[in-house]
C-alpha cells in the first residue's frame, strides 16, 4: 500500500508540537528539526536540485539518530511522515516489539544502491568524449547478454553511458 501525502492535513506547527509530545513520552530530550521552520510553500518538481528535505536528529538511549525525508513535494508532508515514523517507533518500543522488528529488518537485503556512472565506466569525471565512447564500446562487447554477460550489468553500463555522454 502506498502512502498518499495529499491526505496530510496537519501543518508544520502542528507536526512540531506532535513531535515534541512524542519525544517527551519517549524520554528524548535532545532533538532537532532541519529546517527549523517550513521554508516555503513552493512545490518541488521532480528532477530539480533542491528537494524539500526535512531531517530530524535525536539522541535515544545514548545513540544519535538522524532521519531524513525528501520524497514528497512539500516540506510539511516530509516532516509529517518523519513524525509518523518516529511515533510508530516509540509505540513499537512501548509494545515490546522493537527488538523483534530490529531483527527482522536486519535480515532483509539492503536497498540497491545506484553506482556512480564514472565508477561503472571505470573513468575519471574529466575523461573526454572519445575515451568515454571507447570504454563504453569495449565494456558493452564484454557485458552484452548475447556474449555471456548479464542483462543487469549491461543495463547498468548503458545507464552510466547515457548519464555521462555529452
Amino acid at each position: 500500500m502506498t502512502y498518499n501525502p495529499n491526505s496530510i492535513k496537519a501543518g508544520w506547527a502542528t507536526t512540531m508540537a506532535d513531535l515534541g509530545e512524542t519525544f517527551e513520552k519517549w524520554g528524548v530530550t535532545q532533538w532537532e528539526v532541519r529546517p527549523m521552520r517550513e521554508v516555503d510553500k513552493k512545490y518541488h518538481w521532480p528532477g530539480t536540485d533542491n528537494p524539500p528535505e526535512v531531517t530530524v536528529s535525536y539522541v535515544h538511549h545514548g545513540d544519535t539518530v538522524k532521519l531524513a525525508m525528501s520524497k514528497h513535494p512539500y516540506y510539511f508532508q516530509n516532516f509529517r511522515i518523519l513524525f509518523f515514523a518516529l511515533e510508530t517507533m516509540r509505540m513499537n518500543e512501548a509494545r515490546g516489539l522493537d527488538e523483534v522488528l530490529r531483527d527482522a529488518y536486519l535480515q532483509l537485503s539492503a536497498p540497491a544502491r545506484e553506482r556512480d556512472p564514472w565508477e561503472v565506466l571505470g573513468l575519471r569525471s574529466d575523461a573526454d568524449q572519445d575515451a568515454i565512447e571507447a570504454v563504453y564500446r569495449a565494456k558493452a562487447k564484454r557485458l552484452h547478454p548475447d556474449v555471456g554477460g548479464s542483462a543487469e550489468a549491461f543495463q547498468e553500463l548503458q545507464k552510466a553511458y547515457e548519464a555521462v555522454k555529452a
